[in-house]
């Protein structure tokens, strides 16, 4: 058990992949398509770069690119991955944010809390309330979000009560828990 099994508790569900929400499935192939290229056979058949409008330094016009790319390719992608099971939430913002501060490197760095740290930043809400993507768990006891810093950044300057989570289930979380046993 880790320390996302404490965070998450029950509270979660096992879905595949292809029954996830839209933004979680856009935010699982973002990361494993564009940010890691795990995912090749999506990331292959991706525009280039060259293909790209000319944006300049316009990282959310590249970042605009990429996506319609992603969205237009997500049948696609379900075909590929659709039964992959994923663990999906949605954690209180105050659980997440004292899971992240008990992370090694939080708890051992000087200064601020992540969340006043967060707060301190300037900045608007980059990634809306609305149609939120998850942040992506850790499977290791070091930290507690594999992906999804930004995002986690302006749900808590936006005042969010909940994060969105997406997890890579590991065996024990695809066993059911036993039910009441018969008189």
């Amino acid at each position: 058990m880790t320390r996302n099994d404490e965070m998450l508790g029950d509270g979660y569900e096992i879905v595949p992949y292809r029954d996830l929400p839209r933004e979680h499935r856009l935010a699982m192939a973002w990361y494993m398509a564009v940010d890691g290229e795990a995912w090749a056979e999506v990331f292959d058949d991706l525009p280039e770069d060259a293909e790209c409008p000319d944006i300049g330094e316009d990282r959310a016009g590249w970042a605009a690119f990429w996506l319609a790319g992603l969205e237009a390719r997500l049948p696609r992608i379900d075909d590929l991955y659709g039964d992959v099971p994923f663990g999906m939430a949605s954690v209180p913002m105050e659980r997440i944010l004292a899971a992240i501060d008990r992370d090694p490197d939080m708890a051992s760095a000087p200064g601020p809390s992540f969340r006043d740290a967060v707060l301190a930043q300037r900045g608007g809400d980059a990634h809306g309330t609305e149609a939120r993507w998850p942040v992506i768990l850790s499977s290791t006891d070091d930290e507690t979000l594999q992906d999804g810093w930004h995002r986690i950044g302006s749900y808590v300057r936006s005042g969010c009560a909940d994060v969105p989570c997406l997890f890579y289930p590991a065996e024990r979380h695809l066993v059911p828990a036993p039910g009441p046993t018969a008189p």
